[in-house]
């Protein structure tokens, strides 16, 4: 059973990206009239820019998107200021092939650069179960503010909100 809930959750997880990814293509055709085969280029060159940054600054990959982010905004204004702003004539059918080639000079970079060996980042509560989550948050809550981890208000906020937290923490004292 627990096998089938985590496919399912896994499943869930894995078609809300390809939906904000189809959410940006329809954007950008609805929007500019452009058909951007280097959606998913773009996508993974972010993914590898979170990459390098975990492995060289050691930056977690979701704090990495306050730097991701903005870079990638910048990449993609400077790809159509550069690349697409110039198509006038017959512009769907352009937009394919000028995005086309940007999408294999991305994915040539990338290879050169990465190769094209499996990677993998693993964070912190990459393996953390919700038990062992749970028993860190009651850990916690034995606490007093001052001891306890940044922010200070955490752990009296979380005991406060749960009341089965705070019910099990009130048996086990």
């Amino acid at each position: 059973m627990t096998l089938v809930l985590e496919a399912a959750v896994l499943g869930i997880l894995t078609g809300g990206v390809y939906a904000l990814m189809a959410s940006g293509l329809t954007l950008i055709f609805g929007v500019m009239r452009i058909i951007n085969v280097g959606h998913g280029a773009l996508v993974i060159l972010g993914a590898y820019l979170s990459f390098v940054l975990w492995r060289n600054l050691s930056i977690d990959p979701f704090v990495s998107l306050v730097v991701t982010m903005p870079v990638m905004f910048v990449f993609g204004v400077i790809l159509q200021v550069v690349f697409i702003r110039h198509l006038k004539t017959d512009r769907e059918a352009l937009s394919v092939l000028v995005t086309y080639s940007i999408a294999l000079g991305i994915e040539g970079l990338l290879g050169y650069f990465f190769t094209s060996n499996y990677l993998q980042i693993t964070a912190w509560y990459d393996t953390a179960s919700r038990r062992s989550l749970l028993e860190s948050m009651l850990t916690e809550c034995r606490l007093s503010p001052s001891e306890s981890a940044w922010p200070p208000q955490l752990p009296v906020a979380w005991c406060s909100a749960s009341p089965t937290l705070s019910t099990r923490e009130a048996t086990t004292t």
